[in-house]
């Protein structure tokens, strides 16, 4: 993997050996209370609270937070009903559990009081009061279980959509799959005007809208149907996604020389992994990505078999915590888009500010990597046509250009501080962009 091998590289290895993972620790702008494989073919935690290069292998049994048990959520390792510390290694306890090391950095803690499951209208958040679902802060419409945003959100359902609704001069009375690659939605607003979300399926396949949760095969663990084409799509929404595979058995592909040509399931993810098609007992590979992952379910018109069961999560994304934007630390450092090099989300709109700073001359900003939204060829660099992903440079109050596709800008260097902007649409993403800045004295 990329990040093991840079992590060999570049990591002082040295300053982690002999210290304990430190809960939560900040990675990559996503947040984790446990360990993680995210980015890693081995299951990994920070010794800093913001990740710098310092890291620790864990144990491939490793706590899973939150989980529940007993219908209580734990955030960390707890003493309920035992005399140590214990977590469970998935989601939602069976059995499975390991006890946490006396000198790890998560004590236990009381079970958390659970906030109502309904958004809370209106509610009051940095100021502005809402009284629906809003993307403010965020690449999806959320809503605060509080009268007043104390932390504690959910992501908008289709409980929070508008019937009827018009989009592309068409009424819809029910959610549709019109234009969306066969994953059901709806509009928030009686014109549609870009603010929708998906809706539960209630079926094979569909989009999965909670944080956190556990997918089974149709009758599992009786035997799937014949003749099944399901889809299952979880969005990252500005953190990490993860997908892993518990009990798995499918219909083997009798041959050496054939990849499951029956029934099989293969994952794949906007950033490029893809396990291929699986089927019979073996099991896909857990994957995590900071980009869409979907889950390809297909059957053929006989045999089957028990099927399988694939428990997900996302961690971090949080109204206002994405690492997109905010003033630079340091005189000198550097700064990527969201998910870079994997694929930036859509609908983000956010400056980093680069301010004038006392005992400088100046501060210069390079972009070393750039490729957004692919656009016609008389389309690139600063042409007006950048009207779906661009990045923009302020000098002061003077915007210096628009670019886009994968034509950069060239250094800029300026005595009255610098601001970059990245604002992309609700459609077709990129790689995105890199660049390092230079104060100089």
């Amino acid at each position: 993997m990329v990040f093991r091998t840079l992590l060999a590289v570049f990591a002082t290895v040295a300053a982690a050996q002999g210290q304990s993972c430190v809960f939560p620790f900040t990675y990559h702008g996503g947040t984790f209370n446990s360990c993680t494989s995210v980015d890693s073919d081995v299951a990994w935690c920070s010794t800093d609270a913001v990740y710098v290069g310092n890291y620790v292998d864990c144990d491939e049994r490793y706590c899973t937070f939150p989980f529940t048990y007993h219908g209580m959520t734990f955030t960390t390792c707890t003493m309920y009903d035992d005399d140590r510390p214990w977590c469970s290694i998935s989601p939602q306890y069976g059995s499975d559990h390991v006890y946490c090391s006396d000198g790890a950095a998560v004590l236990s803690v009381d079970a958390e009081v659970d906030k109502p499951a309904g958004c809370h209208f209106p509610f009051e958040y940095n100021g502005v009061t809402h009284t629906t679902c809003t993307m403010a802060d965020s690449s999806d419409p959320w809503c605060s279980l509080d009268q007043v945003f104390d932390g504690d959100w959910a992501w908008c359902t289709e409980g929070d959509c508008v019937f009827p609704f018009e989009y592309a001069n068409k009424t819809y009375d029910s959610c549709t799959t019109d234009d969306n690659d066969g994953f059901a939605w709806c509009s928030m607003t009686p014109l549609f005007e870009d603010n929708w979300v998906y809706c539960d399926s209630g079926g094979c396949g569909g989009a999965l809208t909670d944080r956190q949760g556990r997918v089974e095969s149709p009758n599992y663990p009786v035997g799937y149907p014949d003749n099944q084409d399901c889809k299952w799509l979880l969005q990252p929404r500005g953190g990490h996604a993860t997908i892993s595979f518990g009990d798995f058995n499918l219909e083997a592909s009798g041959s050496l020389f054939t990849t499951c040509p029956f029934d099989y399931v293969q994952v794949t993810a906007l950033d490029g992994t893809d396990t291929g098609q699986r089927c019979g007992t073996d099991t896909p590979a857990n994957v995590s990505s900071h980009t869409d992952i979907t889950v390809h379910f297909v059957t053929d018109a006989s045999i089957n078999s028990r099927g399988f069961y694939f428990d997900y999560s996302v961690l971090g994304g949080a109204p206002g915590t994405q690492a997109c934007g905010g003033e630079v630390t340091g005189n000198s450092g550097e700064v990527a888009s969201s998910g870079f090099p994997a694929h930036y989300d859509n609908n983000v709109d956010c400056t980093w500010t680069l301010p004038p700073r006392d005992g400088t001359t100046g501060v210069t900003v390079t972009f070393t990597e750039f490729m957004l939204e692919h656009v016609e060829e008389h389309e690139l660099g600063q042409y007006t046509g950048c009207i779906y992903d661009f990045v923009e440079i302020f000098d002061g109050p003077n915007r210096l250009g628009r670019w886009c596709g994968d034509k950069g800008p060239d250094p800029v260097t300026s005595a009255n501080g610098l601001k970059v902007r990245f604002k992309t649409d609700a459609h077709t993403v990129d790689s995105g962009f890199k660049f390092s800045y230079q104060y100089s004295t």
